[in-house]
């Protein structure tokens, strides 16, 4: 290949080697566990520390730690959002 072509090409456009892409692979991989882990181990210290009546503020009024599920949406709430905007009003 030569330099004019190699120019042609970015460097994102050429083809990468086995080695590279399971490198690549890897590190996402890595990235996805540690994010998944981060994650679930915020839920386990909030469950043990804190509490659906009590919130602890963080910056006064404006952030503040409290504990709170989201039991999901029903489906039809989800379909009368998206197909009957007269039931709930979005902009």
């Amino acid at each position: 290949m030569t330099s004019s072509q190699s120019e042609a090409h970015p460097p994102a456009a050429r083809k990468l080697s086995s080695t590279r892409r399971r490198q690549l692979t890897g590190g996402a991989l890595l990235i996805a566990v540690v994010v998944v882990l981060i994650d679930q181990g915020t839920k386990v210290w909030a469950e043990a520390t804190l509490t659906d009546r009590e919130r602890i503020p963080l910056i006064g009024d404006l952030l503040g730690l409290q504990l709170a599920y989201n039991l999901g949406q029903h489906p039809l709430t989800i379909h009368l959002i998206l197909f009957d905007r007269s039931s709930f009003p979005i902009s």
